[in-house]
């Protein structure tokens, strides 16, 4: 029984490590909530984006979660079926992904800070909420990638994060952003 035990949680420490964010560390949100974060000296302020991420985001579930007709709706179904607020992570600098999910909410990293340039200054929630709705899109469609429904997904998640006052616009073709060693151009509003 030992054997195997130590076999499996050596299994998945290495999954863990190699798979995942490196550099982190447990840091306790404001909200009470554990986020794994870079171990940078700033991250306390990076956790606190993460706390607002979080409660945008959950800000945005409550409002499909109680309208009836948009919980129905098979879209609005299934980010309540996927989302989950317990599962962000911060990505490691070093890292060439930004921010994405994995297997459709089971765990949502993301990318907090410019990486081009130490000390790694954190990147603006706006910016950082508009990548999230895009992730959040991905938990709404049902095919895998960058495909028409999951564009449709997105321009809808990006109109509901207007109303519910959590995003505020940006026309990125007029004003492109830098995110995370990347530069965001366009939208689908």
């Amino acid at each position: 029984m030992w054997p195997v035990a130590a076999v499996s949680v050596a299994a998945v420490a290495a999954y863990s490590y190699f798979s995942g964010p490196r550099n982190t560390t447990t840091v306790r949100g404001s909200d009470g909530h554990d986020y794994q974060m870079q171990n940078l000296p700033d991250k306390d302020k990076a956790v606190e984006l993460m706390v607002d991420i979080r409660k945008r985001l959950g800000s945005l579930r409550d409002y499909y979660a109680s309208e009836p007709a948009l919980a129905a709706d098979p879209p609005i179904a299934r980010f309540l079926a996927n989302y989950k607020d317990d599962v962000f992570a911060e990505n490691d600098v070093s890292s060439a992904d930004t921010s994405y999910s994995e297997n459709k909410g089971q765990r949502i990293v993301v990318c907090l800070r410019d990486k081009t340039r130490p000390p790694y200054p954190l990147i603006d929630i706006n910016t950082i909420m508009f990548v999230m709705l895009h992730e959040m899109s991905h938990l709404m469609t049902e095919t895998i990638g960058h495909t028409p429904e999951f564009w449709l997904n997105f321009k809808r998640a990006l109109g509901d994060a207007l109303k519910v006052g959590i995003y505020q616009q940006v026309n990125y073709a007029q004003s492109p952003v830098k995110y995370c060693g990347m530069t965001i151009t366009d939208s689908p509003l």
